[in-house]
C-alpha cells in the first residue's frame, strides 16, 4: 500500500511540474471606481488543461511606492479555496509578508512583498492565453504625482537583498502554478489615474469673448475634486476658478501661450495651452490679392459683435475646424488665411451665408509652422481676425 501511495504521489508531482501555463506577467492598474490599485497577473503563454494545472503554488508580487506612502491590502480576488469544480467564491487571501521603508540603497522608495496563502489548497478557474486575473487590490495614500512612481519591483533597477539597508530581504517577483516551475516573465507599465479632464476646449469670439470647454463625463468620484489655475505666458496667475477670468482677453500678450491647468487630488494634471486674441484687436491686413482691413466692427448688416466664432484645434496641424454662428441675413461670410506680414497664404478657405444657426467648416491646411490670422469679411466689411497657430 505504501508503495502504491508513493507511486501515486510521484505521478501527481510529475503532472504538476508540467502545468500548462508557461508564462505570466504582473501589472498594476488604478481602479477609478474603487480608488484602489488592482494588482493582476496576465497569462502570456499556455493554458490550464486539468485541475492540477490550476493550483496556486508559492508566489510573490513586490510593489514599489514613493517613501512615506501608506500601503494596505484592501481586498483579495483570486485564487479560490474549495475550487476544484471552478465554482467557488471563497477567495484565498494575499498578505503583505515583507516590507522595507526607504532602504539606504534607495531612500526615495518603500518596497512591499505580497504573497498568497497556499493552504488550504487554492486554485484558479480555467486559464488560457490572454486571460487577465485581478489578484488583490491595494490602498495607497497619499497618491502623489498621479501615481507615476507606483510600480512593480524591477530587479534591474531596484535594490537586491545584498544591497545596503535591505537586511537580506528578497523582493524578486515570482509566480508558480500547477507545480514548482517558475512562470513569472515580466511586468507591464502601471496604468495610472487619468489626467484627461478637459474636453472640447475652444475660444468663442462674439458679443462677449469667452472660453468654452467641458469636463470629462467619465470622471469618477475619486477624481472629481478639481482645482483650476489660469496663467499668462509669463507665468502670472490670472485666476483659480473653473470659469476663465474676466480679464483674460484684456491686453493679450502676443508672445507665448496661455495655460489652463486642471489638477485633481492625486496630482494628475491636464494642461491646456491656448493663444487668444485681444477683445479690442484692430485689424490692418494688406495683401497682394487686395486689402482686408478695418476695425473689428463694421457697418454691414451684422458686425463682429453679432458673431460667435470658435477655432479648434488651435494649435492645428493638417486641418482646423471653424464654427460660426451668424445672424440670419443671407449675406455671405468669406474667410482667408494670412501670415503675420499680411500676405494671403490660403484664399477663400471659407464661404458661408448667415443662417442664424451654427455652421461648422473643416479647413485643410497646407502651411508651415507659424502664427497666422483667419480673416472674415462680409459685403466688403471686415468682421474680425482670429489667430491660428500651425504646428508640424
Amino acid at each position: 500500500m505504501k508503495n502504491i501511495l508513493t507511486v501515486f504521489s510521484l505521478l501527481f508531482l510529475t503532472g504538476v511540474a508540467f502545468g500548462q501555463v508557461q508564462k505570466v506577467n504582473y501589472g498594476i492598474k488604478y481602479n477609478p471606481t474603487t480608488c484602489l490599485f488592482d494588482c493582476y497577473m496576465k497569462v502570456m503563454e499556455g493554458q490550464t488543461n486539468n485541475d492540477r494545472d490550476r493550483i496556486q503554488f508559492n508566489s510573490q508580487i513586490s510593489v514599489v511606492v514613493p517613501t512615506g506612502s501608506q500601503v494596505t491590502l484592501a481586498s483579495s480576488h483570486a485564487p479560490f479555496v474549495d475550487n476544484i469544480k471552478a465554482s467557488s467564491t471563497k477567495v484565498a487571501p494575499w498578505t503583505i509578508s515583507n516590507f522595507n521603508y526607504a532602504p539606504v540603497a534607495n531612500e526615495k522608495i518603500d518596497i512591499y512583498g505580497i504573497v498568497p496563502k497556499t493552504y488550504p489548497v487554492a486554485t484558479y478557474n480555467d486559464l488560457k492565453d490572454g486571460d487577465e486575473i485581478i489578484l488583490f487590490s491595494l490602498s495607497i495614500y497619499p497618491i502623489v504625482d498621479c501615481a507615476k512612481d507606483v510600480r512593480i519591483f524591477d530587479i534591474n533597477q531596484d535594490p537586491s537583498s545584498s544591497d545596503k539597508g535591505m537586511n537580506g530581504s528578497d523582493f524578486r517577483n515570482g509566480f508558480t502554478i500547477g507545480g514548482v516551475e517558475q512562470k513569472f516573465g515580466a511586468f507591464d507599465a502601471t496604468v495610472t489615474p487619468t489626467n484627461d479632464f478637459v474636453q472640447d476646449f475652444k475660444i468663442v469670439y462674439g458679443k462677449k469673448t469667452r472660453v468654452s470647454y467641458t469636463l470629462n463625463n467619465d470622471l469618477s468620484d475619486c477624481q472629481k475634486d478639481l482645482s483650476y489655475t489660469w496663467k499668462s505666458p509669463n507665468g502670472k496667475v490670472l485666476g483659480s476658478s473653473k470659469e476663465a477670468p474676466s480679464s483674460l482677453f484684456d491686453n493679450v500678450q502676443s508672445n507665448g501661450k496661455y495655460t489652463l491647468e486642471v489638477k485633481d487630488v492625486n496630482g494628475c494634471v491636464d494642461l491646456v495651452e491656448f493663444s487668444p486674441i485681444s477683445s479690442n484687436t484692430q485689424v490692418n491686413v494688406n495683401s497682394g490679392n487686395g486689402s482686408i482691413y478695418g476695425s473689428s466692427t463694421g457697418t454691414n448688416d451684422f458686425d463682429a459683435s453679432d458673431l460667435s466664432v470658435s477655432i479648434f484645434p488651435n494649435p492645428a496641424k493638417d486641418f482646423v475646424n471653424v464654427s460660426i454662428l451668424a445672424p440670419r441675413t443671407g449675406k455671405n461670410i468669406i474667410g482667408s488665411i494670412t501670415d503675420l506680414s499680411g500676405k494671403v497664404v490660403q484664399l477663400n478657405v471659407l464661404n458661408i451665408s448667415g443662417t442664424g444657426t451654427e455652421q461648422n467648416v473643416r479647413i485643410p491646411l497646407n502651411l508651415v509652422s507659424g502664427i497666422y490670422n483667419l480673416g472674415l469679411v462680409s459685403n466688403n466689411e471686415n468682421l474680425g481676425t482670429y489667430k491660428l497657430i500651425v504646428v508640424e
